[in-house]
């Protein structure tokens, strides 16, 4: 798609087809002001932007980032504010810069942070979790991945029971990188429609999933991994437009039903217990003031520098599938002196089991091994 570039502010771009929000409008506005208020015409518009659009055509294309970058070897973060700001990481360090070193693209859902504190922590985000301290380093590690988008990251499911703080926690996460007007989502009804929602946002929080289709579940897999989507282009018989997407996702329910293996491999589940009525909190009191939604991405910056210093120290012995994640958190345990790897290691093998267990075909079998111990057999 067609954009340009300020030359002076934010290193964000401007689409040439986002109606309101796009270079459209820009022009429009520019010509009034410099015609005292004399409005272009439509056609006159459309000419200029057809010209523009086959100037780009001339041109490589190049990469958009949504949110966070990769930058030589450090990371880059969006702010989503209207002066440009961006956060840099490296192993040295994080600095906030006024012009972001890549291009930027941003969408209806792409919200303003505040601008990190030095000295923060993650205390507020800690206390205001229903997560059991075992799985607190599952929880840190996978919001280090998320700054780190060339690598797969894990589903992040939230597994609990009515009254333990699913959306809550859910919304939580996803305000600390990636805040928007739509933090929570429901759980779309088709394939299209998931990536077209999924495309417009770094981190997808969805709620209260009831079941997993076989086709969500696939698509989760793929949003891990790396989505591509290709439809026919609008108001065409041959174009095509071409979607693709790595995406971070946290997602709760109650109970999601029988896993699949590829999905259950892609995963980090968390329980969260049920929360007595006497620790229950108002709405308002779950939400963090603007000094902590500060305080909380500093302490979370600080910890993705040292974990960039640490990353190339660390050996794990057996690597699963997600085999970058499982470095990231075996450098988040060597940083913070948690134990969240043995944890994860430990995990995998009961979703394993759950796998087995919701499997028709391997549960009858079972049975069946079961009722004649003496069997015997090839596969």
């Amino acid at each position: 798609s067609p954009f340009a570039v300020p030359r002076v502010g934010p290193q964000v771009v401007r689409m040439l087809r986002s109606g309101r929000t796009g270079l459209r409008a820009e022009l429009a506005r520019e010509y009034a002001r410099a015609h005292g208020g004399a409005v272009p015409s439509s056609s006159a518009l459309a000419d200029a932007l057809m010209a523009l659009e086959g100037e780009a055509a001339e041109t490589d294309p190049r990469p958009l980032a949504l949110r966070a970058a990769a930058h030589g070897d450090g990371l880059a973060l969006d702010l989503g504010r209207a002066d440009g700001h961006a956060v840099t990481i490296t192993a040295a360090g994080w600095d906030i810069v006024d012009r972001s070193p890549v291009l930027f693209r941003r969408t209806a859902l792409t919200g303003p942070l505040p601008n990190p504190v030095r000295g923060g922590a993650l205390t507020p985000l800690r206390s205001r979790l229903n997560v059991p301290d075992e799985d607190w380093p599952l929880v840190l590690a996978w919001l280090v991945t998320a700054l780190m988008p060339a690598i797969p990251h894990p589903l992040l499911l939230l597994m609990g029971e009515q009254g333990t703080g699913k959306s809550s926690a859910t919304r939580l996460l996803v305000n600390v990188l990636d805040p928007g007007p739509a933090p929570l989502r429901t759980a779309p009804s088709d394939v299209e429609g998931w990536s077209v929602a999924a495309a417009a946002s770094w981190v997808v929080g969805l709620d209260n999933l009831s079941g997993l289709q076989p086709w969500l579940s696939d698509a989760l897999c793929r949003a891990v991994t790396g989505d591509g989507l290709v439809r026919r282009a609008l108001y065409t018989d041959g174009d095509v437009s071409v979607l693709t997407f790595r995406r971070v996702v946290v997602a709760n329910g109650i109970d999601l039903g029988a896993l699949r293996g590829d999905l259950a491999d892609r995963m980090v589940a968390v329980d969260l217990h049920r929360i007595p009525d006497t620790e229950r909190r108002p709405d308002g009191a779950v939400h963090m003031d603007d000094e902590e939604r500060a305080s909380v991405p500093g302490a979370l910056m600080e910890l993705t520098a040292r974990v960039l210093a640490e990353s190339p120290h660390v050996v794990v012995p057996a690597m699963p599938r997600m085999a970058d994640f499982t470095r990231v958190l075996a450098a988040v345990d060597t940083v913070a002196g948690t134990a969240g790897l043995d944890r994860y290691l430990g995990q995998a093998a009961g979703l394993a089991e759950a796998v087995v267990e919701g499997d028709a075909f391997t549960g009858a079998l079972r049975v069946f091994i079961d009722r004649n111990p003496a069997w015997t057999g090839t596969s």
